[in-house]
């Protein structure tokens, strides 16, 4: 399903990005990428929505940021893009978003004769650190964490945050604890990747039963930071474009937390953009 769906991506970057120039071409794979998984969860949500809808289901979830699904619904060919992508995973339906992104990223764009492909390659991971967790051994040590915290400190509400929180394993992990031990958590996650916060949001409305727009899941790159970044349109395009070190990714994270938790990302390389 993957390659399928990947090959349907490539097709609408070739269509459309500047084949010369590489980074409009990485813009189009993000763009498109972006749009897929904008498809997948309203999908979930409303096996009946369509290119006209999908949009509003997501803002009125409060899962997106409606001026980001404004200027990501400028894309050319979205409308027919999306159309067709609802049609191709409803026939080829996802069970899990957080391990379907996880292969998602094991096969990595590349240009050939002039066109776009996908190809099996760590590059794009390599560059987001994006090497996920697994599920039952975030639970783990995320329970443990929340244990040993609650025995020195008898509090009925925790703030957690996860500082580089991809597909929320350990996020969604605390909420899960919490409940367990009635306990009311407040949670916060950053991550430079606009797929992975978007995709712990719905996790955590989904699969941790927190109430739609009671997570506070951030955009940004929480290792800089900008206190006049207010602009999250502009902090979703230099996301696009992959300068998660371009200060303009900066963003004030909130201080004071109780327990912080998470699997920090890793590079062979760090790259500063300009």
């Amino acid at each position: 399903m993957i390659i399928q769906l990947q090959d349907k991506i490539a097709k609408y970057i070739t269509r459309h990005a500047l084949i010369s120039d590489w980074r409009n071409i990485r813009e189009y794979y993000a763009r498109y990428s972006y749009l897929t998984f904008i498809c997948l969860v309203a999908n979930d949500i409303n096996p009946d929505c369509n290119a006209e809808n999908t949009g509003d289901i997501l803002c009125d979830n409060h899962l997106e940021n409606r001026d980001i699904i404004q200027y990501i619904l400028e894309t050319k060919s979205s409308t027919e893009f999306i159309s067709e992508i609802l049609e191709f995973i409803r026939k080829n339906p996802v069970r899990n978003i957080n391990e379907f992104y996880q292969e998602f990223l094991a096969r990595d764009f590349i240009l050939k004769d002039n066109a776009v492909f996908f190809d099996r390659s760590k590059n794009n991971r390599d560059i987001l650190g994006s090497y996920y967790t697994q599920e039952k051994f975030a639970y783990e040590i995320t329970k443990k964490a929340i244990a040993d915290y609650t025995k020195e400190n008898d509090k009925s509400n925790l703030t957690i945050a996860d500082y580089s929180c991809g597909g929320g394993a350990f996020l969604v992990s605390a909420c899960k604890v919490c409940r367990e031990k009635g306990i009311a958590p407040k949670i916060y996650g950053y991550d430079v990747d606009p797929i992975a916060v978007f995709i712990t949001r719905f996790r955590l409305f989904k699969e941790a039963g927190l109430p739609s727009g009671d997570s506070r899941i951030f955009l940004g790159n929480p290792l800089l930071r900008n206190l006049d970044n207010k602009n999250t349109v502009s902090v979703f395009k230099y996301a696009l474009s992959g300068r998660f070190y371009n200060i303009q990714m900066g963003i004030v994270s909130e201080k004071n937390m109780d327990i912080i938790i998470g699997n920090p990302p890793w590079e062979k390389t760090s790259v500063f953009s300009d």
